[in-house]
């Protein structure tokens, strides 16, 4: 994988080190090493890792220190799933209480978790006003939203310009994909 990257000129990747990922969590202390060894030696990095984290529990903590040993500082978390059967504010209130936690356990290890905007209406913060007010208080440097634009453009439709507004003092980074409202990918969310 390093040498196609380095061939392609990319510095690093984003790596899927979660359930039917590119490795599995529970062979990231095996895997990872060589891994990161691999892209090293062909000057590329894992810059980010997709993964399952969503609580600062000791199998989430391990991972994560993990991940750090090896150099990988930025971690794209599980998202945070509404029970549409319940009242969505108590909800969203815990999930920001959960983030809060997530953020000061990233402060001890020195690594930040990036919680990527997805549309549809179980996922909390798909509506951007939810995101921002999970982000409210949050140290960027150790949780920040990821401005996914299709997602944003999906969950957000003609209100776009707000959304991107709510969020711009929250974010960590910017995923950039189709956001085009044709096609098969349109009717999915």
């Amino acid at each position: 994988m390093g040498e196609e990257l380095a061939k392609m000129g990319l510095q690093g990747i984003e790596a899927t080190i979660r359930l039917g990922g590119h490795i599995e969590p529970r062979d990231a202390a095996k895997k990872v090493p060589g891994m990161v060894a691999s892209l090293a030696k062909n000057g590329c990095k894992a810059l980010i890792a997709a993964c399952n984290v969503g609580s600062t529990g000791k199998g989430d903590l391990e991972y994560l220190k993990v991940l750090k040993a090896h150099g990988i500082t930025k971690y794209c978390m599980d998202y945070f799933r509404y029970d549409l059967k319940k009242s969505l504010l108590p909800q969203l209130q815990d999930f920001t209480g959960q983030l809060a936690e997530i953020a000061a356990m990233n402060k001890e290890l020195g690594i930040q978790a990036i919680y990527q905007i997805h549309a549809g209406a179980k996922y909390a913060g798909s509506p951007a006003r939810d995101a921002a007010m999970m982000f409210e208080k949050i140290d960027l440097a150790y949780a920040s939203a990821a401005f996914d634009l299709r997602h944003i453009r999906a969950g957000s439709g003609p209100s776009f310009e707000m959304s991107a507004a709510l969020l711009k003092e929250h974010l960590g980074s910017v995923y950039v994909k189709d956001v085009q409202w044709t096609g098969p990918r349109s009717k999915k969310l």
